[in-house]
């Protein structure tokens, strides 16, 4: 069934915006409910998300949505109230009925309804709670009509619009057999003309039957108080009128913290809000497109500063021009400051904290431990940090499956934990922090560990390592086991985990983004995976190193040291050469062979190596000559070359030559590859 709402694209566009950061914040907060109890400020802030995405709902006319947010919305309120209890059930259904949510905001995009029951969510909140109807013969005393915050919010939305608020008080014949149904009549031609923005008694309740002899509400309109009172004239038993203009002083001040400060100014403080309210006066919001070709124009700046300060180098080695060169050099200079300054800039407007990221688990958490039966305590920190949205959207699904194995492998069951005299509590923590150019992201868990010495033996049973390297093998080179593809080993396959597939697809992931991961274990005490990715992709410093007349740019992130070596010092391992460094073997790769460059052969007996490192593993680059240390950005290769091995993109250099990027991390890997092949059966380097 398609559906139509009552507003333009921008408005749309501004929807969901806050709704999509609405709906995240009840799903973080539902969570913390659980823990925290009957916490005031945080069922204040729930209470406020589920009502502000109930009214803007409704001003779009998604009548589907509106009903479930004020289902949920009359629960919350119970919560406040405290005439309902914190329990597991109740957050159950509340988290039920936001994953409906979740689906009916899409509806707004697709204009499509979804599958999505909201009568059977919203019967499913209200019979939780359970309807108490009062004693309909007994007249209820009307209590005063007092403004809430909510109250506050229609009637500043509806002076926005050019509405007019009155507040009306109206009372009946004590004579009238049915005053609950004169009443409602009532309302019912009040609703013909605007709004009723509140009522004592409620609509609600004078449709249960509820008995009171006098009316109070507050009526937004377009009409004038003449044509209100018009309308009452005409409907008997009425015994007493009173009509007069709402005061919406306050109120302003409530709507223009609204408006200006958002779903953050939710629960705070005076002076929180006074900070917020600086701080948004000095913050706009910008389209991502906007910032991508922001980030462009500035990497063909930095090339281009680049291609000037070779123009004056040359010029200064060439020519005798005095004056000339020496201004243009200093005007390089600066132009050179200006360019790393406005890149510096870019790169912090691109930069947004991982908590965007790590705010997902907390829920996905609770809802893998419950449904294992098991009992686990999710930490966070460092949610602040912040990383290149190009890197931050690759992070997601490498955090997702070693948390999914860190509830369904590592955190044992109750039985297991008490047998191990743990805490019934598991405990998962999940960190950020920043080294550097780099961010370090952590998955720590105190539940069962990892064998190495198992993980060995099911490899090589399945046939994934030999007998030689299961031989040579250490632990933290067994642990490594467990990226490769179709490895587990779990004894039963879940919904969860088990079949294999994930955590090849964390170092998959991470390589794509030039990144390492690395995992520390111990049995009985615990895992810890260890995720190591740069700041951006975009602009990196890079070595410059070159094979005969071409020029290749090596990631500087990914290089571990130089060195030069004697040409008798490279040994072969099954016909691959390696050297000795430090103790350790070394596999080497001579890149004309990959690149059909041919290799010029330098006089002397020394042989120039690059070593670049990945997660533990490294591979010595044999080069013609290295050029330098330069600052690249980093051009795709797009789809017209198609994937080219050991090349991961390209860039434009000061010259204004094209150099190709190795990809170091495959390269590494085919260099690994290799080694584990041809070690099978080779006890010594000849």
């Amino acid at each position: 069934m398609s559906l139509e709402f009552d507003a333009t694209d921008e408005d749309i566009k501004l929807f969901l915006q806050e709704s999509d950061e609405l709906i995240q914040t009840l799903d973080e907060d539902i969570v913390r409910l659980e823990k925290e109890g009957s916490e005031k400020e945080l069922l204040q802030e729930i209470f406020r998300a589920a009502h502000t995405l109930k009214g803007s709902s409704g001003m779009l006319g998604h009548v589907r949505m509106t009903n479930l947010t004020h289902a949920m919305e009359s629960l919350f309120d119970k919560l406040r109230k405290n005439e309902l209890k914190v329990s597991t059930e109740l957050i159950d259904i509340l988290l039920e009925a936001l994953d409906a949510l979740k689906v009916i905001n899409n509806e707004i995009i697709t204009k499509e309804e979804s599958d999505v029951d909201v009568d059977f969510q919203v019967n499913k909140l209200e019979s939780f709670v359970g309807k108490k109807k009062k004693d309909a013969s007994v007249p209820q005393k009307t209590s005063n009509l007092v403004s809430t915050e909510e109250d506050k919010n229609k009637i500043a939305q509806a002076e926005i619009k050019g509405f007019q608020v009155f507040d009306v008080k109206i009372s009946i014949s004590k004579e009238c057999p049915m005053p609950a149904v004169r009443f409602f009549q009532i309302v019912e031609e009040l609703k013909e003309i605007g709004e009723i923005i509140k009522s004592i008694p409620s609509v609600k309740e004078l449709e249960e039957g509820k008995e009171s002899f006098e009316l109070q509400g507050m009526l937004s309109t377009q009409e004038d108080e003449g044509r209100i009172r018009n309308i009452l004239k005409f409907i008997s038993e009425i015994k007493d009128c009173t009509i007069k203009k709402h005061s919406s002083e306050q109120i302003k001040t409530a709507d223009q913290r609204k408006a200006n400060l958002g779903v953050k100014a939710r629960g705070k403080s005076p002076a929180e809000l006074k900070k917020m309210r600086a701080a948004v006066a000095k913050t706009v919001r910008v389209d991502i497109e906007r910032l991508d070709n922001l980030m462009n124009l500035v990497g063909e700046l930095v090339i281009n500063k680049t291609r000037l300060m070779r123009i004056g180098y040359e010029l200064q080695k060439n020519y005798e021009l005095g004056d000339i060169t020496g201004d243009f050099n200093s005007t390089t200079t600066l132009i050179g400051q200006i360019t790393n300054d406005l890149q510096g800039e870019i790169m912090k407007a691109r930069m947004l904290p991982v908590e965007q990221v790590f705010n997902k688990f907390p829920r996905m958490v609770r809802d893998l431990a419950r449904k294992a039966g098991k009992k686990v305590d999710f930490y966070m920190s460092g949610e602040e940090t912040e990383l290149d949205r190009s890197v931050i959207e690759e992070i997601g699904d490498p955090l997702i499956h070693i948390l999914r194995n860190a509830a369904d492998h590592g955190i044992e069951n109750l039985g297991e934990r008490k047998k191990a005299g743990k805490p019934k509590e598991g405990k998962i923590i999940l960190s950020a922090r920043h080294e550097e150019s780099h961010i370090v992201i952590e998955v720590e868990d105190d539940g069962k560990g990892i064998d190495s010495a198992k993980l060995k033996e099911k490899a090589m049973e399945r046939g994934l390592i030999g007998e030689a390297e299961f031989e040579r093998m250490d632990d933290k080179e067994s642990l490594k086991l467990i990226f490769l593809s179709g490895f587990s080993t779990a004894k039963k396959v879940t919904d969860v985990s088990g079949r294999g597939v994930g955590m090849d697809v964390v170092m998959n992931n991470i390589k794509k983004i030039n990144g390492t991961v690395d995992v520390e274990s111990e049995v009985g005490r615990g895992s810890k995976f260890t995720i190591k990715i740069p700041l951006t992709l975009a602009i990196v410093d890079a070595l410059l190193i070159s094979l005969k007349k071409r020029t290749y740019a090596v990631p500087l992130n990914m290089v571990q040291e130089v060195f030069q070596m004697a040409k008798d010092e490279v040994k072969f391992v099954g016909g691959e050469e390696t050297t000795v460094l430090r103790g350790k073997v070394l596999p080497l790769l001579r890149l004309n062979k990959l690149f059909g460059d041919e290799q010029v052969e330098k006089g002397g007996d020394n042989l120039q190596v690059v070593v670049i490192g990945y997660g533990g593993c490294g591979v010595g680059l044999i080069v013609d000559n290295l050029v330098s240390k330069q600052e690249i950005v980093i051009k795709s290769l797009g789809n017209y070359l198609g994937e080219m091995e050991g090349i991961s993109g390209a860039t434009i250099l000061g010259d204004g030559r094209v150099a190709l990027i190795v990809d170091a991390v495959s390269l590494i890997a085919k260099a690994g590859k290799k080694m584990q092949r041809e070690i099978k059966g080779h006890k010594k380097i000849s």
